[in-house]
Parts: C-alpha cells; structure tokens; sequence
C-alpha cells in the first residue's frame, strides 16, 4: 500500500476537499457544532462516542458488517472483506468509500481501520480453530444447542445469564459464543456474541447471516387509479370525522383529565358518536391533536371553570383551506407526531392509557412511521405488497437498513393500519399524495384531483330541505352550517 497513506483519522481529512467536508458535515451535523477549529479537532470529535453511536445508525446491515470485519481481522482490504460479507469487491469498495466518508473507516497504510471505541463495540471474539468447531456442536446438549441456533438464525448476539452450568456459560467455555463489548465482563448478564470461527463454519466463510444488498419487498401489481382513489376517499372520511368531532365539542366540551387527557367516558362517547371501533378514535383525535386543532381550554361554569378539550382558534383558519391542503396538514402532524396511538385503551404503567393523556407517548414511533413508509415508497408506482408476504417483506427490509430496529411488527402494523385510514396507503399500495407526503412534495396538490370539485350552490326541494349535489365550497359549507338545524 501506498506510504502516503493517512496514518489517523486527522491525516485523512486534513487531505480532503472542501465538498468532501461539506458532505461529512451534511451526514453527521452533530461534528458542526460548535465549529470545529482544525482537522484534529474534527477527528477527535468524530471519534468520541456520542458522536460514533449516532453515525453507527446511519448504517445499514452490510455496513456494519465491513465494521465487524475490520474490528475483528487486522490488515484487511475491500479484495478480503468482499468474501467475508457475501458481496462482489466492487459492492464492498462501495461500502467501504461511504464508512469512510463518514469517518467510521480509514485506510493507514496496513489496512482498513475503524475508531477505537466503535471497534470495542464491534469486534467479534476469534473463537475455537475452525476444524475443532463441528466436533463441539456435535457435543452440545438440547438446550445450549437451541440457544446457539436461536442467535445463529437471529441477530447473532444477545444478552444472557452465564451463571455456573447455565446454557450460555458452556457456549462461551467451548468457544462458540464470547463476551462483546467493554462492559464489565464480571457480571452474570453479559452480551455475548456467535464467535468469528462459528460464524465462517455455519455461513460457508461469512462472518454475517445478512444478505450484502437490502432483501426485495414482495409485491404484485395493483391498479394505482383504484388505489388512489380509495386513499382520496379515506382523506375524505376523515376530514369529515375531524369537522364532526370540531362542532360537537365547541358546543359541549368534555372535562379534561388532571393528567391532560381525555376520560374514558367522554372517550367512548365520542367512539360511538362517530360510529368508530376505540381504536380508529384515538387515532382520529390524536391526529387532530398533533395538528393542532384541539387543545385544553378554561370553561367557565357559573362562578367556576374547569379544563376541557375544545377546538383551536387555529382550527377556525384551517376549515377555510381546500381539502387537500386541510389533509397535508393532517398527515404531516401524523407523520412526525411522537404519539402511538394503539396505546390507548391498554395497560400502561399507571393504568388504563387515556386518549390525549402523556402515557401515550412514543419517542420512536414518528422514526419508523418514516422508515416504513420511504421503504414503501421505493417499490414501483402500480404495485401492492404481496398478500401474505409482502408486510413481513417490507419490515425485513426496514431491518435491513436500519438494524437498530429488531422487533417492530406489532408497531409495525398499527402503523400500515394508520396510513391506511389517512390516505397515505390503500390496499398496501402507496398512494400518490403518500408519495408526495414521502417524498416532501405538494401532497394536498396530488390529493385534490382526487376529490370531487366543490360546487357553490344546493338544490332547493318542494318541502323547503336542501340538497347539495356535491362537496360544498368552504365558505357555502360554513354559511350552511349556521343555517342548518340538524
């Protein structure tokens, strides 16, 4: 190898351009901040643990695959590691350019090496001579051997008691599994990994059960003009559950709870007012919430007040908007909002969770609404997931990009079941204002030629009722409304 080689992180980037910067910075904001001085600076910040962790997410299954590799064999190069992750040279050179853009990866002149405190983390223990490895499966009774199986078909790594004669404490004796990390190895509950040595026996030289490219999401192809118009025609329910639940409660406003949320009674009130099973409810509030259009208010009641859920001045506004700009608003609340609501209605840790109340909460949920969905929106306009298979297609995919996220499915569904009542889905095929929604286009611009055109007039029958042979236009809509006498 070459001996202008950068000997450390620092030598590297002091030889890079100003694009090379300027990309390193754009992947990973949090090394701009402060601004850094010098080079050394850059590199020392890039290599501290905070830092690493958060750009070790960014990293998808075959990244963390070239990390394993070269924390764990000295001297490697794209030529070596291509074999030990399944993949072509030319796909792992490609890997091993993006590592090193990031930072996670240079080459000194020996070989490819990542920072220290990503390599503790990642090396994989050698483990037993390869030709010695089936003689000791061979040995294993029934229980170490469905815990090797189980990690081996897994993630190939897991948290375990290594107590005396425990499964695991006679896995990590033989070799087979080892201690991962730079915890503290003393305690019983350590994070064992499958060996290097193990690994190459079970996956035919691979140190990874991962495929090197993302797996295919099943799909089959599906009308998009039928897609498209169920999803309008969800957008549209919901925008008309939203204004009911908008009059009602400016007329009577339910209490709010001392918690901030909404109680049970008022919750299946309002469930059955919309002709909703709870669960479709919570997430029509929530939304609306998110967006919001509801929010807690002062009433006054005599000499006293109280709290209560009522609409927002701002919802007063948003009524006057086309109805696909009134639906972008709500799908983008949806989309980033940090709440779950299929929590409602299930045992949280002080009860019973309450619609709108803080236990409903979810740091992670608005992440993977976005992973799933831009995975989605990366099969081809005109196609469906496949029946039976394609939901579980598409979360391995998600897996695959994003490791981090192991055990989604029930989160996963709820979500698809979600952006199915928004509009975003219909019949597991994206619809073209959720792609818009996906891709930060004008999405109510692609929801409103879906929609029937308002008209600006009703139809006065003999027995004085009206008719209107359409969606009324917003400001004939209100003026009805104040009229009417339901």
């Amino acid at each position: 190898m070459s001996s202008r080689s950068p000997r450390s992180l620092a030598d590297q980037v002091r030889g890079w351009s100003a694009d090379q910067l300027a990309a390193l910075l754009h992947a990973r904001p949090d090394l701009s901040m402060p601004a850094p001085a010098d080079s050394a600076q850059l590199a020392a910040r890039a290599t501290s643990r905070g830092s690493i962790w958060r750009a070790y997410e960014l990293c998808d299954s075959a990244d963390r695959a070239v990390i394993e590799a070269v924390s764990s064999i000295e001297g490697l190069g794209p030529v070596d590691i291509a074999p030990l992750i399944g993949a072509t040279v030319s796909a792992t050179e490609h890997i091993v350019a993006r590592l090193s853009d990031l930072l996670l990866l240079w080459d000194d002149g020996t070989g490819l090496r990542v920072p220290r405190p990503l390599a503790e983390h990642t090396a994989i223990p050698a483990g037993p001579p390869a030709s010695t490895i089936a003689g000791l499966v061979g040995e294993l009774d029934d229980q170490p051997l469905a815990l090797l199986k189980h990690l081996l078909d897994g993630r190939l790594e897991g948290t375990s008691s290594v107590g005396p004669q425990s499964p695991a404490a006679l896995l990590v004796a033989m070799g087979l599994l080892g201690s991962r990390g730079d915890g503290d190895t003393s305690t019983r509950q350590r994070r064992l990994t499958v060996t290097l040595s193990t690994r190459q026996h079970f996956f035919d030289g691979r140190i990874t059960n991962q495929p090197a490219i993302a797996p295919p999401v099943a799909t089959t192809e599906t009308s998009q003009r039928i897609a498209d118009q169920i999803g309008a025609g969800s957008a549209s329910v919901l925008l008309r559950y939203i204004d009911a639940i908008a009059e009602s409660w400016s007329l009577r406003p339910p209490v709010a709870l001392k918690s901030g949320g909404l109680g049970v009674r008022d919750f299946k009130a309002l469930a059955k007012f919309l002709s909703l099973e709870p669960h479709e409810a919570a997430f029509v509030i929530e939304v609306m919430h998110a967006a919001g259009l509801i929010e807690m208010g002062e009433v006054e009641q005599g000499d006293e007040g109280y709290e209560a859920w009522m609409p927002t001045v701002a919802s007063d506004e948003w009524a006057r908007w086309s109805a696909g700009a009134r639906w972008a608003h709500l799908a983008q609340a949806w989309l980033t909002m940090a709440r779950q609501p299929s929590l409602i209605g299930t045992a949280g840790s002080s009860g019973t969770i309450n619609a709108l109340g803080p236990d409903a909460h979810h740091p992670h949920v608005a992440q993977l609404r976005r992973l799933l969905l831009e995975e989605l929106s990366r099969t081809d306009v005109g196609s469906r997931l496949a029946s039976g298979t394609g939901r579980a297609a598409l979360f391995a995919a998600v897996r695959w990009r994003h490791p981090q996220w192991f055990d989604f499915d029930a989160m996963g569904l709820d979500v698809l079941a979600e952006a199915a009542w928004l509009g975003v889905i219909a019949q597991d095929a994206m619809t073209a204002p959720g792609r818009a929604l996906i891709d930060g286009l004008e999405a109510g611009a692609a929801l409103d030629p879906l929609l029937p055109t308002p008209v600006d007039h009703i139809l006065i029958q003999a027995d004085l009722t009206a008719i209107a042979p359409g969606p009324l236009e917003v400001d004939l809509a209100l003026r009805v409304a104040e009229m009417a006498d339901v």
